[in-house]
């Protein structure tokens, strides 16, 4: 929690990172999601969910009927009637016109699904993630990401060049045809780089620019939703997306795996190779239940595996 965090009042929740899974050992991959499948087979797990995993921003929002419930709830006295903030609770806009009309539209979502009703509630908390990630890691793209992907494809296409004359001259040897072939691979990785980030960033000029992507009901009134599994969590947040009917509302597709069954992890793992294969993050891979522990009694955390 940073000193330039939001009003204490509003942050009753801040969230972890996730745990990596184990290095893959098969060819070609880091990770694989069959380190993750067994991860949780050690630990007793027998069913997992397995969560398109959303290149944004990690943002928890409050979201209160009217200004009375954020009041009554919360002691903010502001007027307000809800925040979205990050990791470290800052707030997540600095502009508090644009947070005012995020809150407006997220609101709007929650009347419309009859969400209110449903979860016999004044006010919700939901756990996101904000796209796209260029939204609020603007300047770590411009200085770890983009300024690599620059260097590498300033550079390399020059000593692509030079190699590829010397190789074919009379008296070329066969190391320079070895290291221009190394070049050009780099080169081809170069281009790779660059595009996988590109997927997750585009122009924000207005709301109508995000996508919020709600995975976890984390509160209303008089509940903390840990007692139901992640099946829950997905459906009652999917049909609130669609009741919506609102663009910045994004369900986020997820698939419920049998760890018993070898044609459920295939068919898991077909899905991941689909969304990293068009230039998807992965996947986060959690125990069905919100909160499970292992053998030990140590808590099981989700993992995320992705190329």
């Amino acid at each position: 929690m940073a000193r330039f965090a939001a009003d204490p009042r509003w942050l009753v929740y801040l969230p972890p990172t996730m745990s990596p899974s184990e290095p893959s050992q098969r060819e070609g991959y880091l990770e694989f999601p069959a380190e993750a499948f067994a991860h949780y087979r050690a630990a007793g797990v027998s069913r997992v969910v397995c969560e398109e995993k959303h290149m944004g921003s990690r943002a928890v929002v409050i979201a209160c009927r009217d200004a009375d419930a954020a009041r009554e709830r919360f002691g903010v006295t502001t007027g307000e009637t809800g925040i979205c903030y990050t990791r470290p609770g800052r707030r997540f806009f600095s502009d508090a016109t644009l947070e005012a009309a995020f809150q407006d539209r997220v609101r709007a979502g929650l009347t419309a699904a009859g969400s209110w009703e449903q979860l016999n509630t004044n006010w919700v908390v939901l756990d996101c993630e904000l796209m796209p990630w260029s939204a609020k890691a603007q300047e770590l793209l411009r200085g770890q990401y983009a300024a690599v992907g620059a260097a590498a494809r300033g550079a390399l296409p020059e000593a692509t060049a030079a190699l590829r004359r010397a190789s074919g001259g009379a008296s070329a040897r066969p190391e320079v045809a070895a290291l221009l072939e190394r070049f050009e691979q780099r080169g081809a990785l170069a281009g790779e780089f660059v595009a996988a980030y590109r997927h997750y960033c585009w122009p924000v000029q207005s709301l109508d620019d995000l996508r919020l992507a709600p995975f976890h009901i984390l509160a209303t009134e008089g509940a903390v939703h840990t007692d139901k599994d992640h099946t829950w969590h997905m459906e009652t947040l999917a049909g609130l997306c669609a009741a919506a009917g609102d663009p910045l509302l994004h369900a986020t597709p997820y698939r419920v795996v049998d760890l018993a069954s070898e044609a459920s992890e295939a068919g898991a793992t077909e899905w991941w190779e689909q969304l990293t294969g068009r230039g998807g993050e992965g996947m986060v891979v959690k125990p069905l239940d919100f909160i499970t522990r292992g053998g030990k009694g140590r808590l099981v955390q989700p993992v995320d595996p992705r190329l």
